[in-house]
């Protein structure tokens, strides 16, 4: 399914567009974002960006809510609620309901698939207003409903932000966030409306971001596209998205550059100016994998890639033979891996087998595993990750720890830690095996400073004995952690 929301009209089918967006293997869902109301004798159509509204608004008296007042997630709200009840009622896959929208309606594309990850598989944004709602001419579209960009009122929503931060795409960039789904976004350089002079410093965080998504920008208007490049791009249209599943994982492209002689990215979004930079391309949208080809395991992960060398639309195919782009791996299900672990790859060219790059990698603190400068062709690769093949030594950045003793090791029956706190800490010190997965938790919990001995006797946390071979034990205190390797050899071996 996917569900359809509309910009500033009252929906999608009073716009004439819900037939150009009709599934032949799905249901495409046009629900409706608008408050009707008079104000000064007219009839105006509020919309809320699919958010919500203050809740002192009155649709029968023009005013501007107070500062106490509080802009509460009815619209968004109602938009989860006729999802969960479509679900309930139709025979809908539940891992493929994917999201589209058009200017007020992208915004909200990228907002519901943001706070709701879990719901949506996918998102197709075209023309969003992505620093949130700018001051209008036509004031009173906007401020009954949220009231004052100084005033940032307060809402309801989880963390309960400032109702003009929560429509900001980079406010809500730089907050702590799980995996998001995969996301398409589409903007034109001579938007007078949703504007493009914030989009190129947005794409960037976004790119930096690693996400997981596909950036477009040509010289469409907001809603005139007579001429603009990607207008019948096979990946802007929603098939594409019914592609998506939220319980899937998928490559996350970034750092991409089509041509590797020209200094600088290629191509330049610019620097906000029209007349800046390039008039048209796309990060990411040049690149394709194959969902089917994926392989989640605990112990590896891969995925068959390719640089777009076929499509009904001639503009989906680049003229750069390669592309030099970052894979980051999101939306893991079973491969897990951990910080302080290394991990193997390489990148194979299906056809024959042949190795074309490998290395090892590490992953970061918070559990991203990224490679770096892949070279990608018109041709299908298989990228594999696996391990983890070794361990990062770490050391603790505050000197509040010192992991000073594991004996003996190897061991057959039991291993004593010691280790030594400096000052109150936070300790978790757990096992975890060379695929990554946790055997045992040893401590977790808040400990005063001094010296302790903890013991480890073979055993995983449902007290059966894990069976002879290498093992990893990681302490992390602070956000810091060191590892060591232990060698456990049981007595059946």
């Amino acid at each position: 399914m996917v569900v359809g929301l509309h910009g500033g009209g009252s929906n999608l089918i009073e716009e004439g567009l819900v037939f150009k967006s009709l599934l032949s293997n799905g249901l495409f869902v046009t629900l409706d974002d608008f408050l009707p109301a008079r104000h000064f004798g007219v009839f105006v159509e509020y919309n809320t960006f699919w958010a919500g509204y203050a809740n002192t608004f009155n649709p029968l008296v023009f005013s501007l809510p107070n500062n106490s007042a509080v802009v509460v997630n009815y619209t968004a709200r109602r938009l989860w609620w006729e999802i969960e009840w479509l679900k309930r009622n139709l025979p809908i896959d539940s891992n493929r309901i994917s999201v589209n929208g058009i200017s007020m309606g992208g915004t909200g594309t990228l907002l519901h698939t943001q706070l709701k990850p879990d719901l949506f598989s996918a998102g197709l944004s075209y023309v969003p207003v992505i620093k949130g709602i700018k001051v209008l001419n036509d004031q009173y579209r906007v401020y009954p409903v949220f009231g004052t960009p100084n005033q940032n009122l307060p809402t309801n929503f989880d963390g309960t932000p400032g109702i003009y931060d929560l429509l900001d795409e980079e406010w809500r960039l730089q907050q702590p966030h799980p995996d998001w789904p995969f996301a398409l976004i589409v903007s034109g350089k001579n938007d007078t409306n949703a504007t493009w002079t914030e989009k190129p410093g947005m794409y960037r965080q976004l790119d930096s971001s690693r996400t997981g998504f596909a950036l477009y920008w040509d010289e469409r208007e907001h809603l005139n596209w007579v001429g603009a490049h990607f207008r019948f791009s096979e990946h802007l249209k929603l098939t594409y998205l019914t592609r998506f599943r939220n319980n899937q994982s998928f490559p996350a492209f970034s750092n991409m550059d089509l041509d590797l002689i020209t200094p600088g990215r290629q191509p330049d979004p610019g620097n906000g100016d029209p007349n800046n930079g390039d008039p048209w391309g796309t990060w990411g949208g040049y690149l394709e994998w194959d969902p089917g080809s994926i392989i989640d395991n605990p112990d590896r992960w891969s995925v068959i890639m390719w640089v777009v060398y076929q499509s009904s639309d001639p503009n989906d195919i680049p003229d750069a033979d390669t592309i030099l782009a970052d894979v980051t791996l999101r939306r893991l299900q079973r491969f897990q891996p951990q910080p302080g672990f290394i991990y193997a790859w390489d990148l194979v060219r299906v056809a024959n087998g042949e190795t074309l790059q490998g290395g090892t990698v590490s992953v970061d603190t918070s559990g991203l595993l990224t490679i770096n400068s892949l070279l990608l062709i018109k041709e299908p690769l298989r990228l594999t990750v696996w391990g983890p093949v070794a361990i990062a030594e770490t050391e603790i950045s505050d000197g509040s720890i010192l992991l000073s003793q594991v004996y003996p090791n190897p061991f057959t029956t039991s291993t004593y830690i010691k280790y030594i706190l400096k000052k109150p800490s936070q300790v978790e010190l757990k096992i975890y095996n060379l695929a990554g997965q946790l055997i045992k938790t040893l401590v977790d919990e808040y400990q005063n400073s001094g010296e302790y001995i903890i013991s480890w006797d073979g055993k995983d946390d449902n007290r059966y004995s894990v069976p002879s071979g290498v093992f990893f034990l990681r302490m992390n205190v602070n956000n810091s952690s060191q590892i060591k390797k232990l060698l456990f050899l049981s007595k059946g071996r």
